[in-house]
């Protein structure tokens, strides 16, 4: 193993693969350039002497830009996890200093936002010397956040498969619901096609669920529109705009208060998966504490609602 890295780093520096991968997630050669503070002819001068040294061509050159060939992308899938063991490794030694800053920084999706935010505010009555930071974004962001290293580990409602050094948990599922001022109501499962759906957008794991469990019911959804936040489903029944589903943590105080009414609807399992996502060997023990904190919240209020 260490003849073969010997050789290989003869004729290849790790530098030329960073530009290889700067490439790849490029549109053009100018735009890898920008990224890595360097010249245009520089970058091209790099993954020439690295398709000379491997003996194929990676990339198709053409006035609109660059496209990876096949063997790029072959090439590309290693060279990716190759690079995600090593952001891994730093992320490990890193943790271990991390602890002096006693911060947090997680990733999630806009539909779990809120209910993270309310574990936070709970978190930090209970530990007020370690501070968190929230980053909500997109899942394919999210992923090359945590690939990077600018978050710590991803609470989310999916899985991130096919991502190398990931390791990817189920924590618990949360009670979700569709819910009503109390003006609109269902009286049977089949009127629900007449009414506005207000439901999670379709980048939403959570959309797809609902999707599928109405075509496994034969019913259609006629009527749809889709929110990002709980807040802003919640927002919309209370203007009597249509029928929400959201996560019944999300609305306890609109409960009590008597906005918001529950409707029964059963077309499809009241659940939202929560998940989580992080690089091997990556979670420090603060992080570690946040997670658990998270399960034990869960069994509180699971063991309150029976």
């Amino acid at each position: 193993m260490i003849n073969s890295i010997l050789k290989i780093s003869n004729r290849l520096t790790l530098y030329y693969l960073v530009a290889f991968y700067v490439l790849a997630y490029s549109e053009t050669i100018s735009e890898a350039g920008k990224k890595m503070h360097i010249s245009q002819p520089a970058i091209t001068k790099m993954i020439n002497k690295l398709e000379d040294e491997i003996g194929v061509k990676l990339f198709i050159r053409s006035h609109k830009g660059t496209k990876l060939t096949k063997n790029g992308e072959i090439f590309l899938e290693y060279v990716e996890k190759s690079f995600a063991s090593l952001v891994a490794g730093v992320n490990l030694i890193d943790s271990k200093n991390k602890l002096n800053s006693n911060k947090i920084i997680i990733g999630t999706s806009p539909f779990l936002s809120s209910y993270l935010l309310k574990l936070m505010n709970k978190f930090r009555i209970k530990h007020p010397s370690i501070s968190i930071e929230i980053i909500i974004d997109s899942a394919m962001n999210l992923k090359q956040l945590l690939m990077n290293g600018q978050i710590d580990f991803i609470v989310d409602n999916k899985f991130y498969k096919g991502f190398p050094n990931l390791i990817e948990k189920n924590l618990f599922s949360l009670e979700a619901c569709f819910i009503t001022d109390g003006k609109l109501s269902v009286e049977r499962v089949k009127d629900i096609e007449n009414v506005n759906l207000l439901l999670p957008s379709a980048c939403n794991h959570v959309y797809n669920k609902i999707k599928k469990a109405f075509a496994d019911k034969k019913l259609k959804l006629n009527y749809v529109c889709q929110f990002e936040t709980n807040e802003n489903i919640a927002s919309s029944v209370k203007e009597n705009l249509g029928i929400g589903f959201v996560i019944k943590n999300t609305i306890s105080n609109d409960l009590k208060k008597g906005n918001i009414q529950i409707l029964d609807i059963p077309v499809i399992s009241p659940t939202v998966d929560v998940n989580i996502a992080y690089l091997k060997y990556s979670l420090s023990k603060n992080d570690k504490l946040f997670i658990e904190f998270c399960k034990s919240d869960y069994n509180i209020i699971k063991k309150i609602s029976v």
